[in-house]
């Protein structure tokens, strides 16, 4: 061992000093806690390997210290360097996971006496049992703060999602980027809160600007409620139905179920069921964003092909998803390429 890496440690004597017995199951246990917070304590997979190896030195109900050499150290410790070794033993030493005892010569061993007592140099994995119930705290924060961090990337991508159904494209395109950044929970937590205080905001003002419902008028005889509607109404309408009939278009109602029976999936996504062919629409071009085609090609592809047929293509491709390599590309030749022409996205509804 290099003198430069020698630190001065009070020698072990006898079975009853710090050096204690082993419970290897205590020991893995605690490699695993060290393992999963490892980033708490500066140290690298190279310092947990080097931990494992010296681990596997030891024997249940035997003492705690390590006597092996570097170079054997190194041969369980996926062959690294006896420098890297030496670097990694020094971290865990920081860390105060283990203790090194040194010796006048450097070298490890252990010294019996007839009466029992016992003098030790090397490794003296004692810590780990001794620090027991702080490394299975030091863990279970490791693994709350992922779990949290789990669920609020999750909540916030399900804000953002609904930010863009309000209009507010400039949230969505500014912590579009933070769902492929490592933020801690606390950095997440504040993008959250920012995006629900903006959704709540809107809430409260389209509860505000909700029109009024249209005013009923109930019979003297009877105390049906009716609604007064203009016979024209019903002509426009009828002239309408006529002309889709003959040329094959289907209705908006007969559309709208049509969209509700073969893209369950796609409105799934939707903050509420849309009962309309306009609720359809911008529910569409807002997953549209979401799988990836940007708001340049959405919009060029409305001028294009308009509104409806764009929306129904997206739900529809949406459905297949899981067969199409990469979906905006897709989407660019079937509404903008050389299939534009004979393609019909009401097929993607069979």
């Amino acid at each position: 061992m290099e003198p430069d890496l020698q630190i001065s440690q009070a020698v072990a004597h006898g079975p009853t000093s710090s050096a204690q017995s082993v419970d290897m199951a205590k020991m893995w246990s605690a490699h695993r806690c060290v393992s999963t917070a490892k980033k708490l304590y500066g140290l690298g997979s190279g310092a947990i390997s080097t931990l494992r190896a010296l681990i596997s030195f030891l024997r249940e109900g035997g003492a705690s210290i390590v006597f092996a050499s570097n170079v054997t150290i190194c041969n369980r410790a996926e062959n690294q360097s006896e420098r890297n070794l030496r670097r990694h033993i020094a971290q865990l030493a920081k860390a105060g996971l283990i203790r090194r005892r040194d010796s006048p010569n450097g070298k490890r061993y252990m010294i019996q006496h007839p009466d029992g007592p016992v003098e030790a140099f090397g490794l003296d994995l004692s810590p780990l049992l001794s620090r027991q119930e702080e490394l299975k705290e030091a863990a279970a924060a490791v693994n709350r703060e992922l779990h949290l961090i789990k669920f609020l990337r999750r909540r916030m991508s399900s804000l953002l999602y609904h930010a863009g159904l309000l209009g507010h494209f400039h949230l969505v395109e500014e912590y579009q980027s933070a769902r492929r950044r490592k933020l801690a929970s606390s950095d997440l937590q504040a993008i959250c809160d920012k995006l629900q205080a903006v959704l709540d905001q809107g809430s409260v003002l389209e509860q505000q600007e909700a029109p009024a419902k249209p005013q009923e008028i109930l019979t003297g005889n009877d105390g049906q409620s009716v609604r007064h509607k203009i016979n024209t109404e019903y002509k426009v309408k009828d002239i309408d139905c006529a002309a889709q009939a003959e040329s094959g278009t289907p209705t908006e109602a007969d559309l709208l179920r049509r969209i509700q029976a073969a893209c369950p999936e796609a409105l799934s996504y939707a903050a509420r069921n849309p009962s309309n062919m306009w609720e359809v629409e911008e529910h569409a071009l807002t997953l549209g964003t979401w799988c990836g085609i940007s708001r340049e090609l959405l919009t060029t592809a409305v001028a294009r092909a308009g509104r409806k047929k764009v929306a129904v293509a997206i739900l529809g491709l949406f459905e297949r998803k899981d067969r199409i390599r990469n979906l905006p590309a897709y989407f660019n030749s079937l509404i903008l390429g050389r299939r534009a022409a004979g393609f019909d996205p009401i097929r993607l509804l069979s």
